[in-house]
């Protein structure tokens, strides 16, 4: 959406100068949490 609205092109049609200024705009937040029951 962001690389639509700000280059009128999708993410993957983008050279790499503009992939990264979409991704600093949209930083993505991503956590793995432990698994809580482990069987041994």
């Amino acid at each position: 959406e962001v690389a639509q609205r700000k280059f009128g092109s999708k993410f993957t049609e983008l050279n790499e100068e503009q992939r990264n200024a979409v991704s600093k705009a949209v930083p993505l937040k991503i956590s793995e949490a432990e698994p809580v029951n482990i069987k041994k």
